[in-house]
């Protein structure tokens, strides 16, 4: 699955990558040439160069600057550099190592014929200024010094380093395997793994050796070894041993404490803390120094780079140096979150669709909503206190209500986390955790605290009050709390809306986590259920020779869980096609579809761009409906061209790349197939209003836990995380740590629970059917308009509909 549109005001990558392919951009046309070099202009450089771009962005807002390069083989876009970078207001400067620069199609540019370079950007936007491009040499490190970065044959090293591929005779190892990762750290973007040992010629004497040993893994797999060690001369020097609880806390959850913002920029907060940095001192006196790493597997066997330099020497300090300037480069921050300090403990509401802002402060005073029976609803605050890391408490008192009934309420609140669009990272405060005891306040960056206030089925009706305090060692605020609970009972969401699941991945990594996979699953769908989802394409057991058994035991989970069918199968046949072939995965979905009539089986993820190894969706559906009477299909679809394939599929899963208008989905359901969507950039309305106004079966937001690598690194793989979960110790721990999409997510759906009762209002009551032909109007049935509107929007609507309902 494809990452998300961009949410900012820039053209969405999806329509700029169809006007760059559909024609050569030598004709421009609705494009604006910024900076071109060709011919002479061009020099040949090597992979240890960088190109180096210098300008300004004299726009108040976030601006995409286009680069292509061509070089003598390139013949259209998949054969040549594409890159877009995202540039935030002021004067930028911009770094790529020249090894980096691959092709659409993963092919290195042949530097020794690069034939033009241009930077342009949409002609639409306000100009930006490029002042300089240019290929730019760094003096490798003086001897004696040797500075190794270790990668496959051609790629480009570090600033002052020199690559070593598996050829290199100082290296030995059985199974000598290099890594080439996404990374935006040139030092540690790549690196060779199944080292066991290393060989320098060193003239005797007093040296520091300093050693980056980490992998930073890719898409979900980040290397866990538990033992490593590294012997050298024959000495053990250093030894890590961890268990698999151990390792969970020490590596995959270590950047959870720490925050964007308040701990500093992304190089503070992110980049310093990787590398796997071991360093120490040797003295030679045999003109040799000997590396061997060992551990229980061959990926603690992996080294990225080395630097040996006299003892007492500074160029270790200076690598890390250039680390930080070029990840600051690379690693662009579009938001400066930070107002000006307050002098007391400041509260105050934040309702739907205001940005957490000090500059958002209003007027304290109740708060106040209206939650129907079976539903719950969030309430946002923000808060601001004198001082840095101020220790703060929240307390709830109440709400109580008729009879002294008292509806539960769970607190959370907002960590600021970097997150990652394209090129730039953003601070956002979407990480809602749930361990409130770790609450602290701070005088120039708001804290995000949500309230999550839940009214069981059998509440009943009336006014429920409480108070709200938060408390710090000088101080506290009070701010009343109210819950209008309406004698009403709202109808059931009446199509499924939820998000794709998968399991921790560190569940699949160690033997003695795999028995807590039940159990997490169970957790799992139980927090989202409580949460109001609906619908789930679940982590299921793929098949393996015949044995059907896990998938069977999954499914039965995953209906006792609550959520409504069809329940989509998103892996199960891809992976059966990439294990066996079509011919083997389709006997198998005809067993698996017999007994199992409430799943929906994906076959194909935006067919128009395939990655290797495709498989045309229409033969595989016509296949599979051959030896599968009944198979319901689905296909995920992200551009216009996939229209070409809706007859291969019962449903169509579509996001805006696609086309979600009510026209479009019109255009869908005239061919039979019924549209949901996916990957929507505003869950709420596409959960609630919008999918009700345009008759939308489904809705499944990309992704419940999916995270890339380090799942508190947005830097470290292609794309960033996508967790509706985010990891935890205990991932069964209550109240959990959410994402506030799926906060959204939830207030949309009861967005459309509340639209379904006006419909059934509306057959007895005037003045509800008068209320349910305004909302037609108003609702858009084009997606840009309704997205414009925005989540208040969706508020709105909500409070009309809410003022009809009886008060008991």
């Amino acid at each position: 699955m494809r990452r998300l549109l961009d949410r900012r005001t820039v053209l969405p990558l999806a329509a700029t990558l169809a006007l760059l392919t559909s024609a050569d951009s030598a004709q421009l046309g609705e494009w604006r040439t910024l900076h071109e070099l060709q011919g002479a202009a061009l020099p040949a450089p090597s992979p240890a160069d960088e190109l180096v771009l210098r300008g300004v962005n004299t726009d108040d807002d976030v601006r995409r600057l286009w680069l292509r390069i061509d070089d003598a083989r390139s013949d259209g876009y998949a054969q040549r550099v594409n890159r877009a970078l995202d540039v935030p207001p002021g004067p930028f400067t911009i770094r790529l190592p020249a090894g980096s620069l691959r092709t659409p199609s993963g092919r290195a540019l042949d530097l020794a014929t690069l034939r033009r370079l241009l930077l342009f950007q949409p002609a639409a936007e306000p100009p930006l200024t490029v002042e300089r491009a240019h290929f730019e040499t760094v003096e490798p490190f003086p001897a004696p010094a040797i500075a190794l970065d270790f990668g496959p044959s051609g790629s480009a090293p570090f600033p002052g380093f020199a690559t070593v591929d598996p050829s290199d005779p100082r290296l030995q190892g059985k199974a000598l395997r290099p890594r080439q990762r996404p990374s935006g750290d040139a030092l540690l973007e790549d690196g060779i793994e199944g080292i066991e040992r290393l060989e320098l010629t060193l003239p005797d004497g007093a040296w520091r050796v300093t050693l980056w040993t980490e992998d930073p893994g890719e898409w979900e797999y980040l290397p866990h070894p538990l033992r490593r060690s590294l012997t050298v001369n024959r000495s053990r020097r250093w030894t890590t041993e961890d268990d698999a609880a151990g390792w969970i806390a020490r590596v995959y959850l270590r950047g959870r404490d720490r925050e964007a913002v308040i701990d500093g920029g992304p190089w503070d907060v992110l980049g310093r803390y990787r590398g796997g940095v071991v360093a120490f001192d040797v003295d030679v006196t045999d003109g040799r120094l000997v590396i061997e790493p060992g551990g229980d597997s061959v990926a603690a066997t992996y080294l990225a780079s080395l630097l040996v330099e006299p003892r007492g020497g500074a160029l270790a300090g200076e690598v890390e140096r250039r680390r930080a300037r070029r990840f600051a480069e690379t690693w662009r921050t579009a938001d400066d979150v930070p107002g000006p300090p307050v002098d007391r403990l400041v509260v105050w509401p934040l309702p739907a669709g205001t940005e957490l802002h000090p500059d958002s402060r209003s007027v304290q005073g109740e708060l106040a909503v209206t939650a129907a029976p079976g539903t719950a609803t969030e309430i946002e605050l923000a808060a601001l206190a004198p001082g840095r890391d101020v220790p703060a408490a929240l307390a709830v008192k109440g709400p109580t209500g008729p009879g002294g009934r008292a509806l539960a309420v769970e607190a959370r609140f907002g960590h600021w986390r970097f997150r990652r669009t394209q090129t730039l990272l953003e601070p956002s405060s979407d990480h809602l955790r749930g361990d409130m005891d770790a609450l602290t306040l701070d005088a120039r960056v708001p804290r995000r605290l949500s309230l999550r206030v839940a009214v069981a089925d059998d509440a009943p009706p009336g006014i429920y009050r409480g108070t709200v305090e938060l408390t710090t060692q000088a101080s506290r605020v009070s701010l009343p709390l109210r819950v209008d609970v309406p004698a009403v009972s709202l109808p059931p969401a009446d199509r499924p809306v939820g998000t794709y699941l998968e399991l921790p991945p560190w569940v699949a990594w160690f033997a003695d986590r795999r028995s807590q996979r039940d159990v997490i699953l169970r957790c799992d769908l139980d927090l989202l259920r409580s949460f109001g989802l609906t619908g789930i394409a679940p982590p299921l057991a793929v098949p393996r020779d015949g044995n059907l058994a896990p998938f069977e035991a999954d499914a039965r989970t995953i209906r006792a869980s609550g959520m409504q069918p069809p329940f989509l199968s998103y892996q199960t046949l891809p992976t059966l096609v990439a294990r066996a072939g079509p011919e083997a995965a389709a006997l198998t979905a005809a067993a698996l579809s017999a007994g199992h009539p409430d799943m929906l089986w994906s076959i194909a993820d935006e067919p128009s761009n395939p990655g290797p190894g495709g498989v045309d969706p229409l033969a595989l559906a016509t296949r599979l409906r051959d030896v599968a009477s009944g198979i319901r299909l689905a296909g995920h679809l992200n551009a216009p061209d996939d229209r070409r394939f809706l007859p291969a599929f019962d449903v169509a899963l579509v996001n805006a790349g696609f086309g979600v208008d009510l026209a479009d989905l019109d255009a869908v359901r005239a061919r039979g197939v019924e549209p949901w969507f996916y990957n929507m950039e505003e869950p709420r309305l596409a959960a609630g209003f919008y999918a009700w106004r345009t008759g939308a079966a489904g809705y499944l937001q990309w992704h419940g836990r999916m995270p890339t690598a380090d799942p508190f690194d947005p830097t470290d793989g292609r794309e960033g995380d996508f967790q509706l979960l985010p990891p935890a110790a205990d991932p069964c721990a209550r109240p959990a740590d959410v994402d506030a999409t799926l906060v959204a997510l939830a207030e949309g759906i009861v967005d459309l629970r509340w639209a379904l009762w006006l419909e059934e209002q509306a057959t007895t009551s005037a003045e509800a059917a008068a209320l349910l032909a305004e909302l037609r109007d108003d609702v858009p049935v084009r997606w840009h308009e309704a997205r414009a509107r925005g989540p208040a929007a969706a508020a709105a609507w909500r409070s009309r509909i809410v003022a009809l309902a009886p008060r008991g």
